[in-house]
C-alpha cells in the first residue's frame, strides 16, 4: 500500500491530547516552546496543557531587535543556556521598552499625527510569549523622556507608574491601574530633584523608589503623598544600582577603585542603608545595567552579570577603537575572578535585560 504523507501529517497534527501532554511532560521549557510553534493544532493543545509551565527559567533574558530595520522582530536570549528565540511581534512596531516584570513588558509607542506633529505616546503591557495585551491610557507627556515601572499581584500587572525626566525643576509622577481611563498625577513641590534616564525606577505596592544620576535614592509614598531623598555614597568612586529582591530594595555598589561589589538593604523605618554580608546574598545572581532596569534571581553562589562594551580592531577617524555591541561579563563574588561569556549571537548596544518570569 502506498504511503500517504498527507495522512501521516494529519495524524501527527491531530495527536490526542493525553499522549501529547505526556510528551510535553518530558520536555524542558525551551523544547516546549518549540513544540508549541510547530503548527496551530499543537499551539492550541499547548495552551490547554494542565501543568502551568513557566515560560522563563527564573533568570532575566536579553531582549533585542533582530535587526535595526525591523523593530517588531525580537530576539530573546538566555545567556545561561545559550539559547535564543526569535518572535515576530507586530504589536512592538515603533515601540520602546520601559520596564519588565514577571513576564510582562511595559511598552511606549510613539505616535505622530497626520500633520507630523508629536502626540502623547500610547502605552501598553504585553506578555511576548502568551501575547496577552493590556492597553493603558495615553501618556500625559508629549515630548519629554520619562521612566516607567509597575507593580504586580499574583503575577499580573497592578499599578503602572510614569516619572518625567526633566533634569531640573518639578518632578511629576503619574499612576494608573489596568482598566483606568486616565492617569492620577502627583507633583513634588519644593527643592528640585535631579533625575535622568540612566538609573532604576522600582514600584512596590504604594512605594516608589528612584535612583538619580547623583546616586541618591528618591522615595515617594503614594498613600501619604510624602517625598524623601536618601543620599548616596559621598567619598567612594564607583557605580550604584538598586534592585528589587524579595519585596525589598537592595543597593549594589561597585567600587571602581577596589574592583569590588558591596550589598546594602534599605531600612524604611530608620531611613538608611544597612550593609549586608556576602553570606546574606548566597545563591543569588545579579543582572546589572546602567541604562535599564536591574534584576536578581536564584542561582548557585553569588554572581554578577554586566554588559561591557565590545571593541574591535578598527579605529574611527579620531583613532579610537570602535565598539561592536556588548560582551556579557560574569563576576563570581565567592570564588573570585570574572569571565566573558561565549554567546551564540551578538549582543547589540540596544539590548535590554527583561524579566521573562
Amino acid at each position: 500500500m502506498p504511503h500517504n504523507n498527507k495522512h501521516a501529517e494529519r495524524d501527527w497534527a491531530s495527536l490526542p491530547l493525553l499522549p501529547f501532554w505526556m510528551i510535553k511532560d518530558k520536555l524542558d521549557m525551551f523544547d516546549n516552546l518549540c513544540v508549541a510553534s510547530v503548527c496551530r493544532d499543537w499551539q492550541s493543545a499547548s495552551s490547554s496543557y494542565p501543568k502551568r509551565l513557566s515560560v522563563g527559567d527564573g533568570m532575566p533574558w536579553i531582549m533585542q531587535m533582530k535587526n535595526i530595520f525591523d523593530c517588531r522582530v525580537m530576539e530573546f536570549v538566555s545567556i545561561l543556556r545559550n539559547k535564543k528565540f526569535v518572535l515576530d511581534l507586530p504589536e512592538l512596531f515603533n515601540s520602546l521598552l520601559l520596564y519588565s516584570k514577571q513576564g510582562w513588558l511595559l511598552m511606549r509607542c510613539r505616535k505622530v499625527s497626520k500633520r507630523r506633529n508629536r502626540c502623547p505616546d500610547s502605552l501598553f503591557l504585553i506578555n511576548p510569549f502568551t501575547r496577552a495585551k493590556i492597553e493603558m491610557p495615553d501618556a500625559v507627556y508629549i515630548s519629554q523622556e520619562y521612566h516607567g515601572s509597575f507593580s504586580t499581584c499574583n503575577g499580573y500587572p497592578e499599578r503602572v507608574v510614569l516619572l518625567n525626566c526633566c533634569l531640573f525643576g518639578q518632578m511629576t509622577l503619574c499612576t494608573a491601574f489596568p482598566g483606568d481611563l486616565s492617569w492620577t498625577k502627583y507633583s513634588y513641590v519644593g527643592h528640585p530633584m535631579q533625575i535622568d534616564g540612566r538609573c532604576g525606577l522600582i514600584t512596590i505596592g504604594e512605594k516608589l523608589y528612584y535612583l538619580n544620576f547623583k546616586e541618591n535614592m528618591i522615595i515617594f509614598d503614594m498613600a501619604t503623598n510624602e517625598w524623601k531623598e536618601l543620599p548616596g555614597p559621598r567619598n567612594e568612586i564607583g557605580y550604584t544600582y538598586i534592585v528589587e529582591y524579595e519585596k525589598k530594595i537592595i543597593k549594589l555598589f561597585y567600587s571602581t577603585h577596589e574592583h569590588s561589589h558591596s550589598f546594602y538593604s534599605y531600612n524604611d523605618v530608620d531611613f538608611l542603608w544597612e550593609k549586608l554580608n556576602i553570606d546574606d546574598m548566597k545563591n543569588t545572581s545579579w543582572y546589572l545595567s546602567r541604562n535599564t532596569s536591574c534584576f536578581t534571581a536564584k542561582d548557585k553562589g553569588v554572581k554578577v552579570f554586566q554588559p561591557a562594551l565590545k571593541y574591535g580592531g578598527e579605529c574611527d577617524h579620531h583613532g579610537f577603537h570602535m565598539s561592536y555591541g556588548f560582551d556579557i561579563v560574569s563576576h563570581d563574588l565567592i570564588e573570585g575572578g570574572k569571565q566573558t561569556l561565549e554567546l551564540l549571537c551578538r549582543i547589540s548596544s540596544l539590548a535590554r535585560w527583561v524579566d521573562i518570569g
